[in-house]
């Protein structure tokens, strides 16, 4: 079995330099820092690997936001073969769970 079962890719628009250096800060030993890059005020995520702790990191990421953020972030987990696209408008997070199949379904048909 692979032991990238956890994906996540994303962006978040919207992090001043000052709160990704304290997001970095408070995320702790299990994040890894190549995982995330940040350019200006936009956060890019990109991570394959056995386990992210993606509740974790939305609390450590949301209080640090401006108001006038926004993004999204997948978290595709391929064992139970699903997906949640979390979507960032300011503060507010809203979630959304997508069945990999009914995804990739609209791809076979083009």
């Amino acid at each position: 079995m692979s032991h990238e079962e956890i994906r996540v890719y994303g962006y978040v628009k919207g992090l001043p330099s000052e709160s990704f250096i304290a997001l970095m800060n408070g995320l702790g030993p299990l994040f890894q820092e190549e995982s995330f890059r940040h350019e200006g005020r936009t956060l890019n995520v990109e991570f394959e690997g056995a386990f992210f702790l993606i509740e974790d990191f939305l609390e450590a990421l949301l209080p640090l936001l401006s108001s006038d953020a926004e993004g999204k972030i997948d978290y595709i987990d391929h064992h139970a073969w699903e997906m949640t696209r979390y979507t960032i408008n300011g503060q507010e997070l809203a979630s959304k769970r997508v069945d990999l199949n009914t995804v990739l379904e609209k791809y076979h048909q083009e």
